[in-house]
């Protein structure tokens, strides 16, 4: 990872969870999750095996999901830079001036 790259990864990582203490559904969503992993850890509490895989398919789910979160998040920084350099409107924006300052 560049180092541009490094700073807009933490940058994004410090956001997240800065609006995810504002957020009212996010602190449901991860209440809801809590409680789940309480049922579980209750129902599975003595088979510590089965414990850890259900661990390591949580862990692997989250990576992905923060995989493709930056992803979109780098995406999207990508095509706002390439929409920017974009010159949408070209010579027509003269023209575009000059009529409404005309019609006036």
């Amino acid at each position: 990872m560049n180092y541009t790259k490094g700073i807009l990864s933490n940058l994004l990582l410090r956001i997240r969870r800065r609006e995810a203490r504002r957020d009212p559904a996010w602190r449901e969503l991860a209440q809801s999750e809590e409680a789940a992993y309480r049922r579980l850890r209750k129902g599975c509490g003595r088979n510590r095996e089965l414990l850890r895989q259900v661990a390591e398919l949580a862990d692997a789910e989250a990576a992905l999901a923060e995989y493709a979160g930056e992803y979109q998040f780098f995406l999207g920084l990508q095509m706002g830079l390439e929409l920017g350099a974009m010159d949408l409107l070209g010579d027509e924006e003269d023209d575009v001036w000059e009529q409404l300052e005309f019609s006036s």
